[in-house]
């Protein structure tokens, strides 16, 4: 007999319960052979978190079948490619002024069992982990619940019928007439007023306040800790294990250790892995007080950033507007350094997480920057998100890092 389990809302966010973990569980599970998905928006965020089990999937025969709409530029140009490399269906739902493909289904059916998640959830890093939506899980066993797999199916081939099937060619007629957005381009959305270092927190309708649980980081293996110029394959197989796809971030989440001069190191290794994240390689150089010192890369101009500084909760210690963060690459020691006025050095204790996010290209910084300090209730969230361990240079408690 079918279970039908009603999803609440609340429990996403707070990931007490996400979509991502049930994809991931199911793609493991030896109890499903073929997967039909039907979303109105996709993004690669949860594709490649899920590239993993969707290749092991994959080299198993099993089989993944897609319906992408591209309606409103939501669904992406990379997720489309995606798709197209990975899956071994792939479709689209015509574009229409008139209306907008809007299902998400997520259809795992097997010999003996099939689970079916039908709700709100698109395939984004918000649709299946850190926003609000609400659904049905339904799990059935076959043959008994026959009849409704039945119905699954009909509802499932009537949008078949209606859709393309994916090319290079069609994904490019669309990108061509603007059905499709790029997630290597900023995203777009409204900025809102910063205040002045020292200001007053600007007035407004009451907000509610939640502890949201932050998304999976992107798996590690995803990015090459080389510089591009080394970035060659070394064999057929390592070309084709290359995923085709553009890995695209919207944060860094770092540990730091200020350095009392104001120092700040971010990571090498994650600039090689994501340059364009930092503008590198930099365009200027540093000037010398000493002639006979050595000048080092320089980001020119100086990225300006918004940064907060968090204490033991959720209001701001020190919050640094339109700050102009000098950001140098010392060649010698192939490291990145920023520099920080003094109030940051003394409120950021050592090993505190810095949250560094692109901010949206129509606001007039470039990026937004937080600290969590290990007492800080988010500090565990983010530092799950540091999957990557950066060279200790000896020390017991290296740091850590990780992408969203």
């Amino acid at each position: 007999m079918a279970e039908i389990t009603i999803l609440n809302p609340n429990d996403q966010p707070t990931g007490k319960w996400r979509l991502i973990d049930e994809l991931r569980a199911c793609l493991a599970s030896d109890d499903y052979d073929t997967l039909r998905m039907a979303v109105a928006f996709a993004k690669t965020g949860p594709l490649l978190r899920l590239k993993a089990e969707i290749e092991r999937w994959r080299a198993k025969g099993k089989k993944i079948t897609s319906i992408f709409g591209v309606n409103h530029r939501n669904t992406s140009r990379q997720a489309l490619e995606f798709a197209l490399e990975n899956f071994t269906k792939a479709h689209v739902l015509f574009h229409s002024d008139d209306f907008t493909f809007h299902p998400k289904m997520y259809l795992f059916v097997g010999r003996r069992k099939c689970k079916f998640f039908i709700g709100s959830h698109n395939l984004t890093v918000g649709g299946t982990e850190t926003n609000w939506e609400s659904g049905t899980e339904i799990s059935l066993s076959l043959p008994e619940d026959k009849k409704m797999l039945a119905e699954v199916m009909t509802v499932w081939n009537s949008v078949v019928s209606l859709s393309a099937k994916l090319s290079a060619s069609l994904i490019h007629q669309y990108d061509v007439i603007g059905k499709l957005s790029d997630e290597t381009e900023p995203r777009r959305r409204p900025a809102a007023a910063q205040p002045t270092v020292g200001s007053a927190a600007p007035t407004g309708p009451p907000r509610l306040i939640l502890k949201i649980k932050p998304p999976s980081p992107l798996p590690k293996g995803l990015f090459i800790a080389k510089p591009a110029k080394e970035r060659v394959a070394t064999s057929k197989v390592a070309a084709r294990k290359r995923t085709k796809t553009k890995v695209t971030t919207e944060a860094l989440v770092i540990q730091i250790v200020p350095h009392p001069n104001g120092e700040v190191f971010l990571s090498k290794i994650a600039v090689d892995q994501n340059p364009d994240f930092f503008g590198y390689p930099f365009t200027g150089r540093t000037k010398p007080k000493n002639p006979s010192n050595p000048s080092y890369p320089q980001r020119d101009p100086d990225p300006i950033v918004d940064l907060k500084i968090y204490g033991d909760d959720d209001t701001p210690v020190v919050h640094l507007s339109r700050l102009a963060l000098n950001t140098v690459y010392y060649e010698r020691n192939s490291e990145i350094r920023i520099t920080v006025p003094p109030e940051i050095v003394r409120n950021t204790p050592a090993m505190s997480i810095l949250l560094m996010r692109q901010a949206p290209d129509d606001s007039d910084f470039d990026y937004e920057m937080e600290v969590f300090p290990p007492t800080n209730p988010q500090f565990q969230g983010y530092l799950a998100v540091c999957n990557q361990t950066m060279p200790s240079g000896g020390r017991a408690n290296p740091r850590r890092m990780g992408w969203l």
